[in-house]
C-alpha cells in the first residue's frame, strides 16, 4: 500500500483570510456601504466552500441582491486582487521541504475554483 499526505489549501497551507476579507468588503461596499466583514469572521468560514460562504454573506450583509450577483462580483474582485495578502502559514514551507526531502508523496485537495487556484500556484514555489 502506498501512502501519501493530502492537504487542504485555504486555511491549512495558505492563510487566505486577508484576501478573502478585502474582496468580500469591496463586494459588500458596492451594495451596502455601511456594512463591514471582519478578518476574524473570514478565518471562521474560509474552509466552508464558496457556496456556503456566499449564502451566508448575502443573507447577513446584502440581502437585497441575489446570490449570483454577489458571487459574480466577488469572483471578479478576488481574481483581480491576485492573492496580494495570501501567505503560507508559519512552518508550512519547512514542512513541505521536509516531506519532499523524505520523498513522501503529497498533494492538495481543494474546493477553490480552478482559476483562483491557478493564480495561487503561480505565486508559490511549490
Amino acid at each position: 500500500m502506498r501512502n501519501a499526505i493530502l492537504f487542504d489549501l485555504d486555511g491549512t497551507l495558505l492563510d487566505t483570510a486577508y484576501d478573502l476579507t478585502m474582496a468580500v468588503n469591496e463586494t459588500i461596499q458596492r451594495y451596502q456601504p455601511k456594512k463591514h466583514f471582519s478578518i476574524e469572521e473570514a478565518r471562521r468560514i474560509v474552509g466552508y466552500g464558496s457556496e456556503s460562504i456566499f449564502t451566508h454573506l448575502v443573507t447577513e450583509y446584502v440581502p437585497q441582491i441575489s446570490y449570483e450577483t454577489f458571487r459574480d462580483a466577488f469572483r471578479e474582485i478576488y481574481l483581480r486582487r491576485k492573492h496580494q495578502g495570501t501567505t503560507f502559514f508559519e512552518g508550512v514551507t519547512e514542512l513541505l521541504a521536509h516531506i519532499n526531502t523524505k520523498k513522501i508523496p503529497w498533494g492538495i485537495v481543494t474546493n477553490k475554483q480552478r482559476k483562483a487556484q491557478n493564480n495561487q500556484q503561480r505565486n508559490s514555489h511549490y
